[in-house]
């Protein structure tokens, strides 16, 4: 995470297994063959879909959460997350989404508009 103009990372996870609280393969038994949801206050797992009896299954798709209320990200101008995409074999091509709120207590200018699909593609 980078907060403002930070050159370097502000803050930096080892990976998403450890950020969505899911280290050690988000719960795959060995025993059982299949991936564990989980949940907690912040933290979870609530959902898998796709075949969950092979491990490392290319085509799951896991429903995870992670809410900053306990560590809440502080910044002034600027925050930007990124999330490096590698697997044991080497890159992975997955499809993240978020969301982000603020508060604000005083007036303000109007918001820039948000862009078009197409627009966003093109990032």
């Amino acid at each position: 995470m980078y907060l403002d103009d930070d050159p370097y990372p502000s803050i930096h996870y080892t990976g998403t297994e450890d950020y969505f609280g899911g280290s050690y393969g988000f719960g795959n038994d060995i025993i059982i063959k299949s991936y564990q949801t989980f949940s907690g206050l912040y933290t979870g797992m609530y959902a898998i879909y796709g075949d969950n009896r092979e491990f490392y299954n290319g085509q799951q798709r896991f429903l995870l959460y992670h809410f900053h209320i306990a560590d809440p990200i502080r910044f002034e101008n600027k925050f930007r997350m990124t999330l490096d995409n590698m697997g044991w074999t080497g890159p992975r091509y997955d499809d993240y989404t978020s969301v982000a709120y603020w508060y604000q207590t005083l007036p303000s200018a109007p918001l820039m508009p948000l862009p078009t699909d197409a627009e966003m593609c093109m990032r």
